[in-house]
């Protein structure tokens, strides 16, 4: 349909000037306003069509170029698409996402909204991680006289989990680009 709205937008000797109203447009492609009005918006977005007053459009250049072309414009991204930049959704970003929400809370509190329950062990999974965030000086392990240790957020570097790597003693920041050893 959005080549069929450019392809009336094109200038007609016939016709006085290259401005289009949206009846005219309507009436001539046997459509309604409203399908003819959401389909300019689109080609609008694409820089194919512009919107000269209330109710009146023209095609741009850009818009003339893409018809000698003959491209067929079709719905769908206007570029590439790629992997998510964020991680799936594992124990580790859960806690992360926790944590930050929290900016301080126990092991039990961060586990409450973290854990799914299909976790194997997932009270001493989250310690573990909890730890090597501390070695490296993004939490704090704040204690308290009675009840559960508690950690503080002291670096909240951003979205993405801190990846720890057990084998390599190394917590990776993706938020930063930057690698701690764990010594």
């Amino acid at each position: 349909m959005a080549d069929h709205v450019l392809q009336a937008l094109v200038p007609d000797p016939q016709r006085l000037g290259d401005r289009v109203s949206l009846r005219d447009l309507a009436a001539r492609l046997e459509l309604t306003p409203t399908q003819v009005r959401f389909t300019l918006y689109a080609l609008m977005e694409r820089g194919l069509v512009r919107h000269c007053w209330k109710g009146v459009y023209a095609i741009t250049p850009e818009g003339l170029k893409h018809l000698a072309s003959g491209k067929v414009i079709t719905s769908g991204p206007k570029g590439p698409h790629g992997p998510s930049p964020f991680a799936p959704s594992t124990l580790r970003t859960r806690l992360w996402r926790a944590l930050r929400l929290k900016r301080v809370a126990s092991v039990d509190e961060l586990l409450v909204l973290a854990a799914k329950g299909t976790e194997g062990n997932a009270r001493e999974d989250a310690r573990r991680y909890l730890n090597a965030l501390a070695h490296v000086g993004i939490l704090d392990p704040a204690y308290t006289r009675s009840g559960p240790q508690r950690w503080l957020l002291l670096r909240d570097t951003g979205p993405q989990a801190p990846q720890w790597n057990k084998r390599q003693k190394r917590v990776f920041d993706p938020n930063q680009g930057v690698s701690y050893d764990l010594a």
